[in-house]
């Protein structure tokens, strides 16, 4: 089930939740995927629910990630967000925090390589 997702700045624990539940719901659709032989679709689905939890962690973390007023000012703004190309970086400042994502944030973005790749043929 979709829904709008709250603003973090006026109810991060309802953003956090939602996250969550996303996370939950795209390992479950992931494997159902895996189940009926669509490894591609698979792999882009367990990227998208790491992408969800490791937003869930930076918003749980949003008063102690950033290390100065710029980067403060980005995490609030979009770096909840846990784009992409950011997602190595982000991980890398959540294992300095003390959470262990660096190398399952490097299987999510083998796993999106790999479910990007030749999907346009």
């Amino acid at each position: 089930m979709e829904s709008k997702i709250p603003l973090i700045e006026k109810n991060k624990e309802g953003y956090t939740k939602v996250r969550l539940i996303e996370c939950l719901q795209g390992v479950e659709l992931s494997l159902l995927r895996l189940k009926e032989g669509f490894g591609r679709n698979s792999a882009g689905k367990v990227f998208m629910a790491w992408k969800a939890f490791i937003s869930a962690l930076v918003v749980l973390n949003l008063d102690r990630i950033y290390r100065d007023e710029k980067e403060k000012e980005w995490y609030f703004k979009t770096g909840f967000l846990a784009s992409t190309t950011r997602l190595k970086g982000i991980s890398q400042r959540l294992e300095d925090l003390g959470y262990n994502v660096i190398d399952l944030t490097s299987t999510a973005l083998a796993l999106h390589r790999y479910a990007v790749a030749n999907s346009f043929r």
